[in-house]
């Protein structure tokens, strides 16, 4: 009874706040005044005279044009890319109402490229939005959706679909000339724009063509009738925000214009409109009858008769070879043929084979009218015994989440964009992209059946914050919605890298829906259909940032899991039904149910936001455990940043860096891909890379077994590499042929010389391709490992000539010398100040505990500035006792002792100091860290001090090349590495903590060859047992209060932490405790013990 009464009482509550809210938005958003109607303002007009969506393909003139579409241009298409004329205004009051009309004057206007966003090219401003509106100005949607929390409270929004904001919604105006072809003649010609964002209309010559909505496909018109000889004159009108905006509620960068091609295309009087390709395989998947039908559109004012031909090339079929022919009467609209094919190559991520397919249509004389073609992959996609197939066989989909986003362009993507992602994508063993949030650009699908990537191709709508309204179950919304689904699977249809459709993403649930997912099926019922919100309707349960038990310490449930609790509730349902489907949103609570009949796959995981992607092999270690778990997809590929001047520097800017204080943003949420937004891959890229690759490697009595786990690929096209090493120094080393069957598995016998005695002995072994593939050069690696033979074996090292310590005190500090080096100790702190060898100081600043990190995002996100957290900060500065003794004292060794206590959770700590006379230093530190609460207080237990400038020379014995931390160090190997301090310090776009390296046996900085001091000793640093290592030329204060890294100022000194242990960067998600590193990379409350050895060092 009393929960009732709870719930009832929060139900008046929210109406309660959302009636003040309702009232309050009213000022900025209203319905639109008596008379004032606009298309841009209304759900149920989407499209007027605009075609029906179709196949993207183009007429071609003879069949050797059509077989080799990417080497020849068809002559009947012109690009309309380029400059245009351009009138940008901040209100739709603004526009110029009469600029369509062909002599009307432009001669103020400016020029604009097109495609392109016009805010990339100084028009308004970009708006990075995830959770806000920005076309209303009241009101946040919530920005975090938690489990077992009511999500989204739409009506406290400030929204009111369909209609916009009047104070501030651009339209930009464009104009352009054209001049029709002379070999067009007697053809219909059409336009299409690629992408226009968010509603546009058309006119030619003055006369009204059409309007459309949709911004991610393309929108064609017939323009014949509008033409005239000469030059024509376009015009073309776009709103910033329309009512279909609330359908385009995607977390990226609010931005708008005509950013994808505009081309002219003319068509036959007769031609083929559309058409549709499958391949169906047999129960052996090894023959397959091939599917084409074909919709022609227009007829011949002589014949009563067309014939219609479908050729296939490539592989066995060595030049174009006719399969079907058929003769037709002129007017026939639809044409369907079924070919058998014995034995086709079948495509696959593994190896992507393809055909070339060409339908022809020829007069009844044989001549040629029009024809179009087609890559086409034989495949087949079906879920079976609750695993997702493609050939016959379970995949995993090593995926990712893809936005069209560039620094320099936003979202008008090149060519040359897409080649860069598709090729980084297979060299980082990806095989899997989600077209995230909406259909990508055309050539991309080429790209991705060219190279082999698996797509899940996702409708442009998506709801965010009013996804509990909005669609929904709303009929004025349903055809809009519809239309969005069938514009994208009529496009996209015939790539056989999609296999598999989506509904769109967070937007709710509702019978809108069902309705999209009827409709696709009406079209194409070859590939499973998600829903990620609604599980009852999707062909496979595909949650976000569903968890695991492990990572949160948990048992798995006793009852199934039910398949409700892995999308999203509304308000409604969470306050009334959520304890009967909350069975644990865990990903092995789905899988260690043998009944579940679909499978799992994360749609999204991962969440790389800024120095992050910790404990990624966790998540693989999950999914291989149960077979009807199948990968996921990472958010996301790019860091979604554009590039912004100031004072003369280009850096990138994120959310809060160009939008004015009215207008809310959500900061630098949008910068949490795997690369960098120039592409430059991120250290995490690495470890995904690592726990992507598909082989497994293991040696045991001198033999390497290597697993295959390509499901399609043998391992012909591959060597073995492999490197006997000691203390990092290779000893023997050779290649040799690899070979194993799909799936198989060989053993190699690597003929190992004798194992050194001394030293930590190691074996790396990488397969590296054999020769040039079209997305790596021979000798890429795409799987590597290392081995352990012999343990590393700490031990102290030997100093310089030895020479008798001199011991002097003075009031503030004790001073401990010889001959070769001065070391002072602060009686004030109890620390390290100054070391200092001969005339080269290698310590300028005291070696102080340090329990702090400039928080990274996913830190940030947890709360690094809590009421317990952030004294840690100030842990030791605030230290309430303090001991410092010498211990023992002899001309051959000194002991000094720091006593201290901090009165933050009570912790005990001894600092220990022993000199030696060979000038070795030699540091213990003692904590008791046992009064702390929890493991998620602690981010770091080490020593922190600073060093001069003039060691920019990095030398280290440990874990790298790149940057790792405890959960995100499995591909990096043990080794001895080089680097200048420049190159070691990671900057992420927001600053934040970095540059860590994991299981340092020794580290050394030296001046750098072109240093111009006089310095020419250096600081070693040899550890007794693996620490963690790294080094940053600004303080943790002002990496901490800077937004972009151009704002950083270095510090005097370079920051240098060696530390025992550190917390791992997390990163399941970037909100709440479940960005937290897991259970196993936290810092658990007990006592700890480390120490190293200090000493100078000239390489």
């Amino acid at each position: 009874m009393l929960k009732r009464v709870i719930k009832v009482l929060l139900v008046i509550i929210l109406l309660v706040i959302g009636i003040i809210a309702a009232k309050m938005a009213w000022v900025e958003i209203q319905s639109p005044s008596a008379g004032e109607y606009h298309e841009w303002e209304d759900s149920r007009v989407f499209r007027l005279n605009k075609e029906a969506a179709r196949a993207t393909a183009v007429p071609f003139h003879n069949l050797a044009a059509a077989m080799a579409p990417q080497i020849n241009t068809s002559p009947y298409t012109q690009t309309l890319n380029g400059t245009w004329r351009f009138n940008w205004v901040k209100t739709p009051q603004e526009r110029p109402l009469n600029f369509y009309q062909p002599d009307y004057d432009d001669s103020k206007w400016s020029d604009i490229t097109v495609p392109s966003n016009w805010e990339i090219q100084g028009f308004g401003i970009p708006l990075y939005a995830n959770t806000h509106v920005p076309w209303a100005k009241v009101g946040r949607m919530s920005s975090q959706t938690f489990h077992g929390f009511p999500p989204y409270v739409t009506f406290l929004s400030g929204t009111n679909p369909p209609y916009v904001r009047k104070d501030y919604n651009p339209v930009g105006s464009y104009r352009k000339t054209f001049t029709i072809p002379d070999g067009w003649k007697n053809r219909d010609v059409y336009i299409q724009f690629a992408g226009v964002k968010s509603a546009f209309y058309v006119w030619v010559n003055g006369q009204k063509v059409g309007y459309s909505q949709d911004s991610f496909t393309a929108a064609e018109f017939n323009i014949s009738q509008y033409l005239q000889p000469g030059e024509n004159t376009l015009a073309v009108e776009v709103y910033r925000w329309s009512d279909g905006s609330y359908l385009e509620l995607q977390d990226m960068w609010r931005l708008s214009g005509i950013f994808r091609d505009v081309d002219l295309i003319a068509k036959a009087p007769v031609h083929i409109n559309d058409f549709a390709i499958t391949t169906d395989l047999d129960a052996e998947y090894k023959n397959a009858h091939l599917k084409v039908s074909s919709w022609t559109k227009g007829e011949l004012a002589q014949a009563k008769t067309v014939d219609m031909e479908v050729y296939l090339q490539g592989h066995q079929f060595k030049k174009a070879t006719l399969l079907a022919k058929k003769r037709l009467k002129s007017k026939t609209k639809q044409t369907d043929f079924s070919v058998s094919v014995i034995e086709p190559k079948l495509w696959s991520a593994d190896i992507p084979n393809l055909y070339q397919l060409a339908i022809v249509l020829l007069d009844e004389n044989g001549n040629w009218l029009d024809g179009v073609s087609q890559q086409v992959g034989f495949r087949e996609v079906e879920i079976t015994d609750g695993q997702l197939l493609v050939n016959g066989k379970a995949i995993y989909l090593k995926g990712v989440n893809r936005h069209e986003m560039a620094p320099d362009v936003g979202q008008a993507v090149t060519r040359a964009s897409m080649e860069q992602d598709i090729k980084l994508l297979k060299q980082y063993n990806f095989n899997a992209v989600r077209t995230s949030h909406y259909p990508n650009h055309p050539y991309w699908y080429q790209l991705c059946n060219e190279y082999g990537i698996y797509l899940v191709d996702e409708a442009n709508l998506e709801t965010h914050g009013l996804r509990e309204s909005l669609p929904a179950s709303d009929p004025d919304w349903t055809d809009a919605s519809v239309d969005r689904m069938t514009n994208m699977v009529l496009r996209d249809r015939n790539n056989p890298s999609i296999i598999l459709w989506s509904v769109g993403n967070e937007a709710g649930r509702g019978s809108n829906f069902s309705a999209m997912k009827k409709a696709a099926l009406a079209i194409d019922s070859t590939r499973p259909i998600i829903s990620e919100q609604m599980p009852e309707i999707s062909d496979i349960v595909s949650p976000m940032y569903a968890s695991y038990t492990a990572k949160d310490e948990a048992e798995l449930p006793s009852s199934p899991a039910n398949e409700i609790s892995y999308g999203v509730m509304t308000t409604m349902d969470f306050l009334t039904k959520g304890a009967e489907v909350d069975a644990g949103r865990y990903i092995d609570a789905w899988g260690n149910n043998p009944e579940n009949d679909k499978p799992l796959i994360l749609i999204e995981y991962a969440h790389a936001m800024g120095n992050s992607t910790g404990g990624f092999n966790d998540y693989w270690q999950v999914f291989k455990r149960y077979p009807n778990l199948q990968g996921g997809f990472i958010w996301d590929w790019a860091d979604q940043a554009i590039n912004k001047t100031e004072a003369g520097q280009t850096f990138w800017a994120y959310g809060g860096d160009y939008e004015p204080a009215e207008i809310a943003h959500d900061g630098g949420f949008n910068n949490n891909g795997v690369v960098y937004p120039d592409r430059t891959p991120k250290p995490a890229m690495n470890e995904v890379k690592k726990v992507h690759q598909w082989l497994d490697f293991s040696f045991n009595d001198g033999l390497l077994n290597i697993k295959n786990n390509y499901l399609f690929k043998d391992l012909s096209g591959f060597q073995l590499q492999w490197q006997l090493l000691r203390d990092g120094q290779i000893v023997a080393q050779g290649s040799t042929a690899l070979s194993a069957e799909p799936e198989g598995s060989e053993q190699i016998n690597l003929n190992l010389p004798a194992i050194p005695k001394n030293g930590e002995i190691l074996l790396n072994v990488n397969a590296q391709l054999l020769s040039n593939t079209s997305w790596a050069v021979a000798g890429h690696q795409v799987a590597n490992e290392q081995f352990v033979l012999k343990e590393y074996i700490p031990k102290q090292p030997n100093g310089q000539v030895k020479s008798p310590l001199v011991l002097e005190q003075f009031a503030d500090n004790i001073s401990v010398k010889n001959r070769n080096f001065t070391l002072k100790i602060s009686r004030n702190n109890g620390l390290v100040e100054h070391l200092q060898y001969a005339d080269s100081v290698l310590i300028d600043g005291p070696l102080t505990p340090n329990f702090w990190r400039a928080g990274t995002d996913n830190d940030n996100a947890l709360g690094t500035n809590s009421e317990h957290v952030l004294p840690w900060k100030y842990a030791y500065i605030n230290r309430d006792q303090l001991s410092v003794n010498i211990t023992q004292q002899s001309d051959r060794q000194i002991k000094i002792a720091s006593d201290f206590h901090l009165p933050h959770r009570d912790v005990t700590g001894q600092l220990i100091y022993t000199i030696n006379n060979d000038g070795v230093i030699e540091v213990n530190l003692e904590l008791d860290l046992q009064k702390v609460p929890n493991s998620q207080e602690l981010i770091r237990v080490g020593l922190q001090t600073t060093a001069p400038k003039t060691l920019n020379n990095i030398e280290w014995y440990g874990r790298g090349p790149f940057e790792n931390y405890i959960d995100r160090n499995l591909a990096a190997d043990i080794g001895l590495y080089q680097m200048d301090a420049e190159s070691f310090y990671v900057h992420y776009v927001k600053p934040q903590a970095s540059s860590n390296r994991t299981d340092v046996r020794w580290f050394a900085l030296t001046p750098s060859d072109s240093n111009s001091s006089s310095q020419t000793v250096g600081l070693k640093v040899v550890t007794k047992q693996p620490v963690e290592f790294s080094l940053s030329p600004y303080t943790m204060e002002e990496v901490a209060s800077k937004r972009h890294p151009h704002r950083l100022q270095p510090a005097g000194s370079n920051i240098i932490n060696i530390d025992m242990i550190q917390r791992g960067v997390g990163g399941d998600t970037g909100w709440g405790k479940s960005a937290l590193a897991g259970p196993n990379y936290r810092i658990k409350p007990d006592t700890y013990q480390y120490g190293f050895w200090l000493m100078p060092y000239q390489p």
